[in-house]
């Protein structure tokens, strides 16, 4: 992997991290239909965002396979062995987290809606404590279903934004299987695979198909060598991406099914991200700005866990109370959701810096 993209991907940790948090805000603000202006941004945002996620798994299966020359059970059991620290422990940490916190609201009668009436030892009895890591809740899919009828539905572990460790390291172990896949089938296996991403032509599993396939899009780049931020056929790229946006956005505003569209949209969405990164990092690589960002990627991992056990609900019952517009919610609720996961950060790393490198997997 050359410096040029190792210098791309470290630069899109924060940016990336920062569209999952207004992701999750648009999810808990209210938008009404009626007004159309609050609406197209949460619509079109919403596009945007929901590449965030996807591009992690493309990430990691790229970084999985980048710098390997032969894939052999030394290097694989080295890699997983790696990724003990840095994933399975924040893992099992971060999803006892909001037990934790549960525990110190009701023992101390602070009013969460969820610990409010209980008592402590009624409250243990009633955790699944095995699918607090596994499948601790789920959605629906906004009731989508696939052409043989079968629902379309995630499952979040305790702390919700978990499920994407969860899921990495299933895939990290069967990565075996994708080594094959690029290896004998090359273009043909990704182009498969891809058609049941995109048709949804699978049964339901904890694991979601959708990570299945950006960790093989990824990995099809480490394998094979390719430039992620520059290759040949990037402008067709680019104006796919346009095309399949629009098409998505226009079929939510329609309200007909879209699942295919939005599933190209992603696919499309994820490779411009890194044309358009790579591009910014060519032109103001050496810049101020571009620095500042780069160094706010040692809070991404950080963020990503923590926003949703307590910060972000918390902050929208908090700015909702001050005001009812929706613009105004809209910058507050995830700019003071990140500032609060920094503060913490900070606090941590001065206190108790060793728990922090454990929470963070050595991120720091």
């Amino acid at each position: 992997m050359n410096s040029h993209i190792s210098k791309t991907i470290s630069f899109l940790r924060f940016p990336l991290v920062v569209g999952i948090v207004v992701l999750h805000s648009l999810f808990i603000i209210s938008y009404p239909k009626a007004n159309i202006v609050s609406f197209s941004i949460h619509t079109v945002l919403s596009q945007f965002t929901s590449l965030c996620v996807p591009a992690y798994f493309f990430i990691s299966g790229y970084l999985f396979f980048a710098n390997v020359d032969r894939f052999d059970k030394c290097i694989y059991l080295s890699k997983l062995k790696k990724r003990v620290k840095s994933l399975f422990v924040p893992f099992m940490l971060w999803n006892i987290v909001p037990v934790i916190i549960m525990s110190i609201a009701i023992i101390l009668c602070i009013p969460f809606s969820d610990s409010t009436g209980k008592d402590l030892l009624a409250y243990y009895k009633g955790i699944d404590w095995l699918n607090l890591f596994w499948d601790d809740h789920y959605y629906n899919g906004g009731g989508t279903y696939n052409i043989f009828g079968w629902p379309v539905k995630y499952t979040f572990t305790s702390d919700g934004p978990m499920w994407y460790v969860r899921d990495l390291m299933f895939l990290n172990i069967i990565s075996p299987v994708f080594y094959l896949i690029v290896k004998k089938m090359k273009i043909v296996g990704l182009l498969i695979i891809g058609v049941l991403y995109i048709y949804t032509i699978y049964p339901y599993f904890t694991i979601t198909f959708r990570s299945v396939y950006y960790y093989l899009l990824g990995a099809f780049f480490g394998i094979m060598k390719y430039d992620i931020t520059n290759y040949k056929i990037k402008k067709i790229v680019l104006y796919l991406f346009c095309v399949f946006l629009i098409l998505s956005t226009t079929g939510i505003f329609s309200s007909f099914k879209v699942l295919p569209i939005r599933s190209l949209m992603g696919i499309f969405g994820v490779l411009s991200l890194f044309i358009i990164s790579g591009y910014i990092t060519d032109r103001f690589g050496d810049s101020k700005l571009f620095r500042v960002i780069d160094s706010f990627g040692k809070y991404a991992f950080f963020i990503f866990a923590l926003h949703t056990i307590f910060v972000l609900k918390g902050i929208e019952r908090y700015v909702y109370n001050i005001t009812d517009s929706s613009s105004v919610t809209f910058i507050a609720v995830p700019v003071l959701t990140i500032a609060i996961c920094i503060l913490f950060y900070e606090l941590l790393r001065k206190l108790c810096p060793k728990l922090l490198g454990v929470l963070v997997g050595g991120r720091i």
